[in-house]
């Protein structure tokens, strides 16, 4: 499939957003859905559940931006494959997805997603949420380790959740979480996140030394990472009104700062890095890209000057690089050369966090993707 993008996706997110979601259509399966490839055809056999997930969150916010009942259909195909497949999940991460996935169709009034979201925070919290400091990686607890990867995005899907309940009640929950790893961790650590602790919660900092390029646990510290919690900061400050605590703003500034020590000018911002910002795996990923994009959006409307100082540049190298005009979508890596690699990733496997990205940026007060497609939709100004 060949998919034509209209140009710059800061100037036009609908227009870029409809072009992802059209991209992505390939990717239904009878079952869920699968990766894609360059070209956007399959790139396997099989669905899976994370890939399911962020299909539903990107087809639910193109039904809430759009209106549009095949992207609602679209979306509800991921709500019945994760409804089926939701009781064999093993993975924190898989289900904080899946959890995020039904808060956001519920919201899109997608049938069946409420009900997927009861059951899925049913099991979240009987297998994930035992502590309330932290979420567990695995079902099971036979490994003494504990991922801010998993964390993070426990929390970006509790404040889904909380938009679409409104009771505050998860809101509270991730500033739990995100008091243990970014006020108390991070901070001890000068802002630069570590990102892997034994049960305990005493970090790891060799962890996977020899695995510098795994996908979700990767040894050092994650400027992506970094970017992505700011952002959520702010969000959880949004959520939580005047009960929000003031460390919240000062942190999402610090984690921005150290961030950049893994930024080059024309270059970008490298997977991971040493504490002190030696780079270690150098590869140079779409979302992490998007990312700061979507972090440089929130801090600069938040009055932060220097993300302010930072985010045409961001938004320039982030398309420049990873926008493929011709073939449709992002490149989810780029190589030493400036061409798509694939040292982590093979093909465009997902749309999410390209959408996530256009977004956030055009639409930065929000809390979740559901609440900036519906102000999008109502014609809040693109990049306000």
């Amino acid at each position: 499939m060949s998919t034509q993008l209209p140009g710059d996706p800061w100037r036009d997110p609908q227009g870029h957003i409809r072009e992802l979601l059209e991209f992505a259509v390939p990717a239904r399966l009878p079952e869920g859905f699968g990766r894609l490839d360059d070209h956007g055809g399959l790139a396997g056999s099989g669905a899976e559940t994370m890939i399911t997930a962020r299909m539903g969150i990107s087809f639910a916010v193109g039904s809430i931006l759009f209106g549009d009942d095949d992207y609602a259909a679209l979306a509800r195909h991921a709500v019945d494959h994760l409804s089926r497949t939701l009781p064999s999940i093993v993975s924190g991460y898989d289900l904080c997805f899946t959890v995020a996935a039904a808060a956001t169709a519920t919201e899109a009034g997608i049938s069946r997603a409420d009900d997927l979201l009861h059951q899925a925070i049913d099991r979240w919290q009987r297998h994930f949420l035992i502590s309330p400091d932290h979420v567990r990686y695995q079902a099971s607890d036979t490994e003494d380790y504990i991922g801010v990867n998993v964390n993070m995005h426990a929390v970006e899907a509790m404040l889904a959740a909380d938009h679409l309940r409104r009771d505050q009640r998860w809101a509270r929950r991730a500033l739990r979480l995100a008091d243990t790893f970014i006020n108390h961790a991070a901070r001890a650590a000068g802002w630069m996140l570590p990102e892997h602790f034994a049960a305990d919660l005493t970090p790891l900092p060799h962890f996977n030394r020899d695995r510098p390029l795994d996908e979700f646990r990767p040894y050092g510290v994650t400027p992506g990472h970094q970017l992505e919690w700011s952002r959520l900061l702010l969000e959880l400050r949004r959520a939580l009104g005047p009960e929000a605590p003031d460390w919240l703003g000062e942190a999402a500034g610090g984690l921005f700062d150290a961030a950049q020590r893994g930024f080059r000018e024309d270059w970008g911002f490298v997977y991971t890095m040493e504490p002190d910002g030696t780079p270690v795996a150098e590869v140079r990923l779409h979302w992490v890209h998007v990312e700061a994009v979507a972090s440089a959006a929130v801090l600069a409307a938040d009055q932060n000057t220097e993300a302010a100082r930072h985010l045409d540049r961001y938004r320039a190298l982030a398309a420049g690089l990873f926008c493929d005009t011709e073939h449709g979508s992002w490149h989810h890596e780029i190589g030493p050369d400036g061409g798509p690699a694939s040292t982590l990733f093979v093909g465009k496997p997902d749309i999410y966090h390209a959408i996530q990205g256009v977004l956030v940026n055009a639409v930065p007060a929000g809390q979740s993707l559901a609440e900036r497609a519906e102000l999008l939709s109502s014609g809040i100004p693109a990049g306000a």
